[in-house]
C-alpha cells in the first residue's frame, strides 16, 4: 500500500489541495459575494496549497530514498552473487564464461568479448565471447596487438575508470545497429585484460548501471589475475614433470644399464673361484673399465641432451651401440635399412634410439641370443624399426616382475612421438620387437601448404 501511495503522491495531494478549497469556498461562500476576505486567501494559500505541496516533496524524497535503497539492494545481490559464481569457477573456462556473461545481467547487450593480456607476447587473446542469438554472425578478433583503439588505450591508463567508446576492428559496422565500448580490467595498476561490451544503438544507459559494471571490474580482474597464476603454475608444473620424467628414463636406458652390468660382473668376481686365472680377470676388469667409460660419456651425453638437440645418424648410432653391446654377449647384429630415409627431428631421433638400446639392452641381459636383426624399412607414410634375437625367449603375455621398468620406459617414448610398439616373444623363439613411426607423406607435402594457404585467404 505505502508503495501505492508514493506511486500516486502527486496526485493524493492534489486531491487534498482540492478539497480543502471546496471546504474553504463552502465556508466562505457568503463572504465571498462581496470579494475575497483576508482569512479566505489565508487558509486556502496554506492549507490548500503550501501544505500539500510540502507533504509533495517530503513524499518525493522518500520515494527517492526507497529507490536508492533498493538499488543498492540490487547492486548488492548482484556483486554477491557475481562473487559467489566467480569463487564456485573450477576451471579457466568457467571463469571467463561467468565474466563475459556478467554485463548481461545488468544491461539489454547485444554480446561481450574478453581480451586476456599475454605478458609473453605483450599482446591481447580472446579468451571468450558471449553474443545474442541474433548476433551470432559477430566474430570478434582471436587477439588484439598493436590495434588497441585511442580510447581504449587511454582508458586503461586514467586513475578513474569509464565505459568508453572503442573503435576497434571487431566492432560492428553503423549500419548493424551496434556500438561499442571498452572496460578494462586492472589490478595493482597492471592492465590484466579488456571487456568489449555491444550496445544496441537505442540501447539507454543509466549511470547507476554504468557504476555497477565498474565496480565490479576489481574483483574480475582480481580473479582473472589468480586464475591466470594458478594455470601458469599448473602448466609449469606439467613441464617439470614431463621433463623429470624424461630425464629418469635417459638415465635407466643409458647410464642405469652400465652401471647394471658393472654390478653383475662385480658380483661374479666377488662369488667366484679365488683361483680363477689372473688373465681372465683381467679380461674381465678391461671390459668393466670400457663400461664404466662409456657410462661416463652416457651421463655427459645425457646432461647435454638437457641443453640442446643431438644430430644423430640414426642407423649408425643403432649399429654402433649394437656391436659394442654384441662384442660383450657374444651375438652376431645383422642391420638392413631399406628405403629413403626421411628428415626425422632431432627428439624423434633420439627416442628412436634409446627404444633401440633398451631392447639391445633386454636381449644382452637375457637372451643369450647368437644372432640379433635390426630392420629399419622407410616408407612413404613412415618408418618401421625391427629388433629379433634367436634367444631363449620368455612368455609375453605374463606381466614382467615388480621393479622391471624397461617395457613400459620402451611405450612411454613411443606414445611421446605418436609412435606404437609391440613386442612378441615365446619361449625357446626369441624375441621381437616392432615400432612404427607414421609420418607425412612427402608428395602431399607442397599440395597440403597451398591448401592452408588458399584456406587463410578465404
Amino acid at each position: 500500500m505505502s508503495e501505492g501511495l508514493l506511486a500516486w503522491r502527486w496526485w493524493l495531494m492534489g486531491l487534498i489541495s482540492l478539497l480543502v478549497i471546496l471546504v474553504e469556498v463552502d465556508e466562505h461562500i457568503e463572504a465571498l459575494s462581496s470579494g475575497y476576505p483576508p482569512d479566505f486567501l489565508r487558509e486556502t494559500l496554506i492549507f490548500g496549497l503550501i501544505i500539500p505541496l510540502l507533504n509533495g516533496m517530503v513524499l518525493t524524497l522518500l520515494a527517492r530514498t526507497r529507490a536508492d535503497k533498493n538499488l543498492a539492494e540490487r547492486d548488492l545481490s548482484q556483486a554477491y552473487s557475481l562473487s559467489q559464481a566467480l569463487a564456485q569457477s573450477k576451471t579457466w573456462e568457467e571463469l571467463t564464461s561467468v565474466i563475459v556473461e556478467f554485463p548481461s545481467k545488468i544491461l539489454s547487450l547485444a554480446g561481450a568479448s574478453l581480451y586476456v593480456m599475454d605478458s609473453n607476447q605483450e599482446k591481447y587473446e580472446l579468451e571468450a565471447s558471449w553474443m545474442q542469438e541474433e548476433q551470432r554472425p559477430l566474430k570478434p578478433l582471436t587477439s588484439l596487438q598493436g590495434e588497441l583503439c585511442r580510447s581504449c588505450e587511454l582508458n586503461t591508463r586514467l586513475s578513474v575508470r569509464y565505459l568508453m567508446p572503442c573503435t576497434h576492428q571487431d566492432v560492428p559496422q553503423p549500419n548493424s545497429g551496434l556500438r561499442s565500448y571498452c572496460m578494462p580490467l586492472i589490478h595493482r595498476d597492471v592492465t590484466v585484460g579488456l571487456l568489449i561490451l555491444y550496445f544496441p544503438h537505442d540501447l539507454t544507459v543509466m549511470n547507476s548501471q554504468v557504476r555497477q559494471l565498474l565496480g565490479a571490474s576489481p574483483e574480475i580482474a582480481l580473479a582473472l589475475e589468480s586464475a591466470r597464476l594458478q594455470r601458469n603454475a599448473l602448466s609449469q608444473e606439467r613441464v617439470t614433470g614431463a621433463e623429470r620424467r624424461r630425464i629418469a628414463r635417459n638415465l635407466h636406458d643409458t647410464l642405469g644399464q652400465n652401471i647394471s652390468y658393472l654390478r653383475f660382473k662385480l658380483d661374479q668376481l666377488t662369488a667366484g673361484d679365488m683361483l680363477k686365472e689372473i688373465g681372465e680377470i683381467r679380461h674381465d676388469l678391461e671390459r668393466m673399465r670400457a663400461i664404466a667409460d662409456e657410462a661416463y660419456g652416457q651421463m655427459r651425453a645425457t646432461l647435454e641432451d638437457l641443453q640442446i638437440g643431438s644430430d644423430l645418424d640414426l642407423g649408425k648410432a643403432i649399429l654402433e651401440y649394437a656391436d659394442l653391446l654384441g662384442r660383450r654377449a657374444g651375438f652376431q647384429v645383422h642391420l638392413a635399412v631399406n628405403g629413403r630415409p626421411h628428415v626425422l627431428r632431432d627428439e624423434v631421433k633420439r627416442q628412436l634410439l634409446y627404444i633401440s638400446r633398451e631392447a639391445l639392452n633386454n636381449i644382452e641381459k637375457h637372451a643369450q641370443a647368437s644372432n640379433v636383426h635390426i630392420e629399419l624399412l622407410w616408407m612413404q607414410d613412415g618408418l618401421s624399426m625391427s629388433i629379433s634375437d634367436d634367444g631363449r625367449g620368455f612368455d609375453s603375455s605374463v606381466a614382467p616382475p615388480e621393479g622391471h621398468f624397461g617395457l613400459k620406459i620402451m611405450k612411454e617414448r613411443a606414445s611421446d612421438i605418436q609412435a606404437t610398439l609391440q613386442m612378441s616373444s615365446r619361449s625357446g623363439f626369441g624375441t621381437q620387437v616392432n615400432l612404427w613411426l607414421p609420418l607425412s607423406p612427402k608428395p602431399d607435402a607442397h599440395k597440403t601448404l597451398s591448401t592452408e594457404k588458399h584456406a587463410n585467404k578465404l
